[in-house]
């Protein structure tokens, strides 16, 4: 955030917003993505910081995601992580068993 001239008057500018994307499979799996959004100043369309709400910083959020495939990007992230095989867990790291009685 900056501050900025606009419309004759010195307004608090937001410049860049970051953004980010997490999808979540039915079986377990995660992606995200995310990334600096640019917000050029906009003297007719200008929405000061102090006004800003939620569906602002969605709407920009989610025209580049739209933009930039975001979807289709982290369904393809899933979809990579399901084909790597799974580490082999250290001992230390096995459950432990459950004394017999």
């Amino acid at each position: 955030m900056t501050t900025q001239e606009v419309n004759g008057q010195q307004e608090k500018v937001v410049e860049t917003l970051v953004a980010g994307m997490t999808a979540v499979s039915d079986d377990g799996y995660s992606a995200y993505i995310d990334a600096a959004i640019s917000c050029p100043l906009d003297p007719d369309n200008f929405v000061s910081f102090d006004e800003i709400d939620e569906a602002w910083a969605v709407a920009k959020a989610e025209a580049v995601a739209e933009e930039k495939g975001w979807r289709d990007a982290l369904d393809k992230q899933i979809d990579a992580a399901r084909a790597r095989p799974l580490p082999a867990k250290f001992k230390f790291q096995e459950p432990a068993q459950e004394p017999a009685e």
